[in-house]
């Protein structure tokens, strides 16, 4: 038996670039119902029992729609394969600790899915592993984690192969050293202690949820993979290969990686950067594309964006004026109106020289200027 993991799939009608809506479900959860749907059955493309694990975050907030819940349960429902699914709770799922207190509630009565609020032992017949289950929960993880695994191995057997998955961050030297916030954070773990701990109770693999990149760490005797998003939520999540989109699996052979196409984002300043994406792009990726850019590039970086979006190159996009370049125009059009003779000079030299968005009409700005001024 193997078993497939995905990370945060964060679902929900996520505003920017939203698209349309139907049924209560707009084009962006759709998108990412369609890469769910692709992960089930990259795990269910062979005739045998498998299990699929999303470690938290199904949702991407505790309150979804019901309709959101509805497609949640059609796009991971079994149907006729012998397809079990297990949802531990991530930090998005979650109103509070309480029993029940999350978004998971209504999967747990629906035939062959199971939901973990709590961490909880099991085996799978994996190669005979035992399966530890640990969702998220609030408090500092370097201090429950370690209690949490002392409890879920109480009788267990001593030998055998043993697997965690979990609702937490890692972080490394390099990270910490990069991202010093990292250390401190509350919802993860050093790979550090994460290693101890798996030493010391025979632990082999690693599996975890929470944060979006996926990274790797691996010794003679541990496997760690934080798998990353399965869709990745907006710019904040840059880029295209070998971050987002995973589905790992274990078995016999241990941990294995695969990476699903589906929404990405990415941020250029300049055609070049934009093409050598485009030539890396999977044909199956679609691509959200920022560009920041001068006021004066604005007219046309968007009529170009608008003509690959209609081509069906990429699938949205925003323009943004670089803010440096937003600075130094606003202090030149200060410097301009400091040289006024008169109030309504220097109000006329601002207006004429100060950043606008795409559409505005700077007489209009002028005159209601000038009305508010008396």
């Amino acid at each position: 038996m193997t078993l497939y993991f995905v990370g945060d799939v964060h679902l929900g009608n996520h505003r920017t670039l939203g698209g349309s809506v139907v049924a209560g479900v707009n084009q962006r959860a759709q998108q990412t119902l369609n890469v769910i749907r692709a992960a089930k059955a990259h795990a269910c493309r062979h005739e045998e029992e498998t299990n699929l694990f999303v470690l938290g975050d199904l949702f991407d907030t505790s309150n979804p729609t019901p309709q959101l819940v509805t497609a949640a349960m059609e796009a991971l429902w079994p149907k006729s394969h012998p397809l079990s699914v297990h949802l531990l709770a991530g930090n998005h799922d979650l109103v509070s600790d309480e029993d029940g207190d999350h978004a998971l509630g209504p999967f747990v009565f629906v035939p062959r899915m199971d939901v973990y609020e709590a961490p909880c032992a099991r085996d799978f017949g994996a190669d005979e592993a035992t399966v530890l289950l640990v969702p998220y929960r609030s408090g500092h993880a370097k201090e429950w984690l370690p209690g949490a695994l002392v409890e879920l191995l109480k009788g267990y057997p001593s030998h055998g192969r043993r697997l965690l998955l979990l609702h937490l961050g890692i972080h490394d030297a390099a990270m910490r050293a990069a991202l010093p916030w990292t250390k401190d954070a509350a919802d993860a773990v050093s790979i550090e202690q994460l290693q101890d701990l798996c030493a010391a109770h025979g632990i082999e693999s690693v599996v975890a949820g929470n944060w979006h990149a996926r990274k790797r760490w691996r010794t003679s005797s541990l496997d760690v993979l934080q798998v990353g998003a399965l869709v990745p939520t907006g710019w904040d999540n840059p880029g295209l290969r070998g971050l987002y989109g995973t589905v790992a699996s274990f078995g016999p052979g241990g941990l294995s990686v695969y990476e699903l196409p589906g929404p990405r984002f990415v941020t250029v300043t300049e055609a070049g950067a934009l093409n050598n994406i485009l030539d890396e792009a999977d044909e199956q990726d679609l691509l959200y594309v920022r560009w920041k850019t001068a006021p004066s590039n604005v007219e046309g970086v968007t009529a170009h964006l608008r003509e690959l979006r209609e081509g069906g190159i990429i699938a949205g996009f925003t323009v943004q004026i670089e803010q440096e370049a937003l600075r130094a125009q606003a202090q030149a059009a200060s410097q301009r109106a400091r040289s006024a003779e008169t109030l309504q000079e220097a109000l006329a030299h601002y207006v004429a020289g100060v950043a606008l968005e795409e559409g505005i009409d700077r007489a209009e700005v002028l005159d209601r200027a000038r009305e508010y001024l008396g």
